[in-house]
């Protein structure tokens, strides 16, 4: 009987191996890439080391990758993996902290990684969309900002739509492509698909090389084989492919041309795939009978010590590839542009940039809406709390009492004491009402404030707690398709004249419904200035912080000063000297300055004197307040870009 049951063994691994076959054969889509990219063949070769703070992150790597592989590097975390993918894309340079010794070749000629940029495709491990975005959306943003121009031309010479339909459809996403990507707080379209769009848009510049940085990550095991699938059309249409896989199944292994196993940041084994069995068998450690070879030596190296690796490195001669010699050429470009240079004009990135954040606006309709509502809710409810605190009855009545002709005549500095004893005999209650008075022109200055305190909350608020959700999808794009400079401005392109409209819809409330004496327009302006410089401030939070969490915070943490130095609550004057500094840099403050120059300017001159002379307000100032927002509005945009 155990003749026949190895025999049956044989067959049914035979059966399995024929599977495997078959399926790492069967296209992914109908439509091949072939046509679609027609970037020269890369043929890279390598030989260097990686140390970090003088400490080896590789040791002595060394290898090929051909077009038409798909290369894959194995091993587990803290191999080395992510490192050498970033030093063959160029992504990772000689610095401080990181040094690199060593060589690397295209098609035999000596490079700088740098230089490979203009011809990588870098897919990252974690896909980086804005949720309301579509497939042919995200790609076409890419085309537009990434394409030299001779590429764009020729693209919308034969349609450029036309062409994303036909990169779509390789994709496999033919039936998403209008559909929204979807996010945390957003449904869309699924795992696997937002992968393969984050492929699209990289293939839209039809790169030579491709890098993938687990590709197959958070993936179920189908869609990591669509995935996977693309991955190899991609290297039969002639690129050369290069991915890191944590823990390839069997039908994914199959694909694969070419391994590199690291562990301990070294390469045990270097070749093709279907040699890695039989060189494991030759080491003294025969892979089991139907058991994925890419299993057991993912096993295999997580349990190894490091004397067993030394051992293995040795005895495979993979440790220095013989085959590689230096180049003679020394350190030669390909005949390409700097990433610098291949990005398109500063206009045309805002342009583009401040068209995707207007989409984006517009269709997060519910968070839209409840910023508005929240807007008109509070301007209603102050409006209510400070009902006609414009208008001052008593102050008619304190003239209508203390006679305004015996004001006139007694007014003489040196009858100062008879106009006191006068008022005190025939104006008894002068006294209370310009206490009451006073408690008017207090809560009036308030209500002035108030505005100034819910326009900077209603700017800053929203941009502070979204900039943080999406900081990964600027610095993942900011390095090749557009500088920061441009995306600053596109945030407040967006932000400001949103803000403006908001404060349009608050005042509209609340200067009729307050009795407010200044002019809209120039109350509406001075308000749109404290938004722009709000707005400016939010971000450089936004920069400093990583996580929404932490700024919803930072946020009261950085205002609850604002409020105190706006001199509100206590005079400037009644707070300790080594506080005082801070009144310099708060930009409520000058804000809320202004729009008391603006309200009072044409109020009763007793009163204006009052709040001028209570508040340290100075008209003649009018021109500094004004500069000084401007001037802090670009300095924190100016701190937040170079974050």
């Amino acid at each position: 009987l155990y003749p026949v049951q190895d025999e049956q063994d044989g067959q049914d691994g035979q059966h399995l191996q024929d599977f495997l076959r078959q399926i790492s054969q069967k296209p992914a889509t109908s439509r091949s890439f072939s046509t679609l990219i027609s970037a020269p063949p890369a043929r890279l070769e390598w030989d260097f080391s990686v140390m970090a703070n003088r400490k080896h992150i590789l040791s002595r790597m060394t290898g090929r990758a051909r077009p038409g592989e798909v290369c894959c590097i194995l091993g587990g975390s803290g191999a080395g993996k992510s490192t050498l993918l970033n030093v063959l894309a160029g992504r990772q340079l000689t610095n401080r902290v990181f040094r690199i010794d060593g060589e690397l070749r295209v098609n035999g000629r000596s490079v700088e990684p740098r230089r490979l940029r203009p011809r990588v495709a870098y897919v990252m491990q974690k896909d980086e969309f804005f949720a309301t975005e579509t497939p042919r959306e995200a790609i076409l943003f890419s085309a537009r900002l990434r394409l030299s121009a001779n590429h764009l031309a020729e693209l919308e010479d034969k349609g450029i739509h036309s062409y994303i339909s036909q990169l779509l459809e390789s994709l496999g996403l033919s039936g998403c492509c209008d559909r929204r990507i979807g996010g945390a707080s957003l449904n869309g379209i699924s795992n696997g698909e937002r992968k393969r769009v984050s492929i699209g848009v990289e293939l839209i510049t039809r790169p030579s090389i491709v890098f993938l940085d687990e590709p197959t990550t958070g993936l179920d095991s189908f869609s990591a084989w669509q995935v996977m699938r693309i991955v190899k059309d991609l290297a039969l249409s002639g690129c050369t492919v290069i991915c890191t896989i944590h823990q390839p199944s069997s039908e994914i292994f199959a694909m694969v041309d070419r391994v590199i196993c690291l562990c301990h940041q070294r390469a045990i084994f270097q070749g093709p795939a279907v040699d890695l069995a039989k060189w494991l068998e030759e080491s003294g450690r025969q892979v089991p009978r139907d058991y994925n070879p890419a299993d057991y030596v993912m096993f295999l190296m997580e349990t190894l010590p490091r004397r067993d690796v030394e051992l293995l490195c040795d005895k495979s001669k993979m440790s220095r590839d013989s085959s590689f010699r230096p180049s003679a050429e020394g350190a030669t470009a390909p005949q390409r542009l700097e990433p610098s240079k291949m990005r398109k004009g500063f206009g045309l990135q805002v342009w583009c940039l401040t068209q995707r954040e207007w989409r984006n606006l517009r269709r997060d309709s519910a968070s839209l809406k409840l910023r508005f509502v929240l807007t008109a809710f509070l301007s209603i409810l102050f409006s209510l709390v400070f009902a006609n605190v414009g208008e001052h009855p008593v102050l008619r009545t304190l003239r209508r009492k203390s006679g305004g002709l015996l004001q006139v005549a007694l007014a003489h500095p040196r009858l100062q004491r008879v106009r006191r004893v006068c008022m005190r005999a025939f104006c008894p209650d002068v006294p209370l009402l310009q206490q009451q008075l006073q408690r008017e022109v207090e809560y009036h200055y308030k209500a002035v404030v108030q505005v100034g305190f819910t326009a900077m909350f209603s700017a800053s608020q929203p941009t502070i707690l979204s900039f943080p959700l999406e900081r990964s999808v600027f610095y993942e794009s900011t390095p090749r398709k557009y500088g920061t400079l441009a995306y600053f401005l596109s945030k407040m392109f967006v932000e400001v004249p949103l803000g403006a409209v908001q404060a349009l819809l608050a005042l509209g409330i609340s200067h009729r419904c307050m009795r407010f004496q200044g002019d809209f327009l120039e109350m509406w302006a001075t308000v749109c200035l404290l938004n722009a410089c709000a707005v400016s401030f939010s971000l450089l939070i936004g920069c400093i912080v990583r996580f929404p969490r932490e700024s919803g915070a930072i946020g009261p943490l950085v205002f609850v000063p604002q409020l105190l130095m706006s001199g509100t609550f206590i005079p400037v004057q009644a707070i300790p000297h080594f506080l005082r500094w801070m009144q310099y840099i708060s930009f409520l403050q000058y804000a809320v300055k202004l729009l008391a120059i603006v309200e009072f300017r044409r109020t009763d001159p007793m009163l204006r004197r009052l709040i001028f002379r209570t508040m340290e307000v100075d008209p003649e100032l009018t021109e500094v307040y004004i500069g000084t927002l401007i001037l802090m509005c670009v300095v924190f945009a100016l701190v937040a870009i170079k974050l």
